[in-house]
């Protein structure tokens, strides 16, 4: 005789995994939320009800989703692909964490940590320059990681290694604004951004002198000012400017065939 099996719902795939552990309760884990679309964006929406579901019977189960702001908030309208109600209302109702730049003092020793944890070994300028290339942007610190580790030389990581590693970094976090930041920006933000990219200093970028690169009232600058505030593309450091949150922003931005949808997939270096 066959045996038989059930398909559970995820809600009672939930129940079972904590009647088999001790454990307090469940941590459910999504990386890459932004790029969920179709089939995948289905699945996400029916996870999030059933992890509704699972809570409001007093399953003590967790989600913690991340994700590039943009992406998320096309995901947050209760419609699917097709324009038709989802009845998906979890993500609007999580609370939202937005993650800065991680100074560059704790960069370091998350590198030193995670270097000694797979054997290797940096000498302490090389630890600090690391951290300066990454401007302390999580995500590229993670890159940087990503592929300067396999280039260390019998387990220690050079500064040639750094030089190399961060090089081929910056080629795909050209890639990754481009195809899902500074792409799914509406012209105008582009062209805002593209106007804070002029800015001559160091500084942070005058209000003011967007304004007369792009030739419009104050009212409209301020406007999509806010909007790339919200999609966490820009932030304001002191009142009256603004700065590129990801860093290198301005550098492939004056390189515009890195930020082209039919352009090279290389970051300027």
């Amino acid at each position: 005789m066959r045996p038989t099996h059930t398909k559970l719902t995820i809600d009672a795939q939930i129940e079972a995994a904590l009647a088999r552990t001790e454990a307090s309760g469940l941590l459910i884990t999504i990386d890459e939320v932004h790029a969920t679309v179709g089939a995948a964006q289905r699945h996400l929406r029916a996870l999030g009800n059933e992890i509704q579901l699972a809570q409001g019977r007093g399953l003590p189960v967790v989600a913690m989703m991340a994700g590039l702001p943009g992406g998320i908030r096309a995901l947050l309208p209760d419609r699917d692909e097709n324009n038709r109600r989802t009845a998906a209302t979890f993500l609007r109702r999580a609370r939202r964490v937005p993650i800065g730049a991680i100074p560059l003092g704790e960069v370091t020793t998350l590198n030193d940590n995670a270097a000694r944890a797979a054997g290797l070994q940096a000498r302490a300028t090389t630890s600090e320059r690391l951290a300066e290339v990454s401007g302390g942007y999580p995500y590229f610190v993670q890159l940087l990681g990503h592929h300067i580790w396999p280039l260390a030389e019998a387990g220690r990581i050079t500064d040639g290694a750094v030089t190399a590693g961060a090089k081929l970094a910056r080629r795909d976090l050209a890639a990754t604004v481009r195809d899902m930041a500074f792409g799914e920006l509406s012209p105008v933000d582009q062209s805002f951004l593209l106007a804070m990219a002029q800015w001559p200093g160091e500084t942070p970028v005058l209000v003011g002198f967007i304004r007369e690169q792009l030739d419009v009232a104050p009212q409209y600058v301020n406007t999509y000012r806010q909007r790339l505030l919200d999609a966490e593309m820009i932030m304001a450091p002191v009142r009256g400017r603004g700065s590129f949150v990801l860093p290198y922003m301005r550098e492939m931005l004056l390189a515009p065939a890195t930020i082209n949808s039919h352009g090279a997939n290389e970051a300027p270096l």
